[in-house]
């Protein structure tokens, strides 16, 4: 009886244990609020794969970093929408990697879904929080500053729907502060693509961009978006006027998810409540890379 009780005990006390362990290996800033607390989360940081030169084989899934055939010292991480990176929108990440990578920058893609994270972290209540949407966004940063030949100090983020929306939050002054304080790496600008500046029903929306965003931001809009209206965006002139590198651009005719190859005609209903339909636009694709090539080229120049 007195070795039941014993084992028990001890089993107990592993259990314990590992309950510590869990807690403290998933702690990150809570970059919700900009707050220097700590909030535990269910997931750990994202790892990261390669790095990979031209030829060499690659998952897009598995957060790949890749080499262009002459480095320029540069670097962009590449963050897709709410539902990360899949079969659909794999070419996408592809082709915005070529774009990247011709200009002799290196590419780090994120998968904000993958395993053992759920596939879809979309609507209202997602099955991530905005902390977390935010430290994978300086994780990716420091993983591309840890290859050799890049400046920590010339990596960009570009951002597709919550990925912009992340993106831009993690510019914020309030989370910048906290990056530096918990020695992350920063990026040197965003490049936000058919993102919200706010999300939700109204009742309220979350807030992604702030009037003090501290770092130059470019943010692409579709006057046909209902997913994330730019509407919710009036925050942009105060930051344009301060901030004489950020732009912003509205697309009168484009939708949400207006370079998705994958997704031409797909049809929802957005966490907002509003159904969407998503047009595939070749011309306003071609237009988003051009603008986010000089936009790079305007803060490194």
């Amino acid at each position: 009886m007195k070795n039941c009780i014993l084992l028990v005990a001890m089993a107990c006390f592993f259990l314990f244990q590992a309950e510590i362990t869990f807690a403290k290996k998933f702690e990150i800033p809570k970059f919700e609020s900009g707050s220097s607390k700590l909030v535990k989360e269910k997931f750990a940081d994202l790892s990261f794969t390669g790095p990979f030169s031209k030829g060499e084989e690659f998952s897009v899934a598995d957060n790949p970093i890749l080499l262009p055939p002459s480095m320029s010292g540069a670097a962009v991480v590449i963050v897709p929408g709410c539902t990360g990176v899949q079969s659909y929108n794999e070419n996408d990440m592809l082709r915005w990697s070529e774009v990247f990578l011709a200009e002799g920058y290196v590419v780090a893609i994120v998968n904000p879904t993958i395993s053992p994270r759920p596939k879809k972290n979309c609507g209202g209540k997602k099955s991530q929080s905005a902390s977390r949407g935010v430290k994978d966004i300086y994780d990716a940063v420091t993983a591309a500053a840890s290859i050799d030949g890049v400046d920590k100090t010339k990596i960009f983020v570009i951002g597709f729907s919550l990925g912009a929306q992340n993106g831009a939050k993690a510019i914020w002054q309030k989370n910048i502060d906290v990056a530096v304080k918990n020695e992350l790496a920063t990026p040197a600008g965003v490049i936000g693509i058919y993102g919200g500046c706010q999300y939700g029903d109204g009742r309220p929306s979350k807030k992604y961009v702030y009037k003090d965003t501290i770092l130059p931001l470019l943010w692409l809009m579709g006057g046909k978006d209902t997913e994330a209206p730019p509407k919710s965006c009036r925050v942009l002139k105060a930051i344009n006027k301060k901030n004489k590198l950020s732009q912003s651009h509205l697309y009168k005719e484009a939708t949400h998810c207006w370079d998705c190859k994958g997704l031409d005609g797909f049809k929802k209903k957005a966490g907002n409540g509003d159904p969407v339909i998503y047009k595939f636009d070749a011309e306003v694709t071609k237009d988003s890379e051009k603008r986010a090539l000089a936009f790079i080229s305007s803060i490194l120049n």
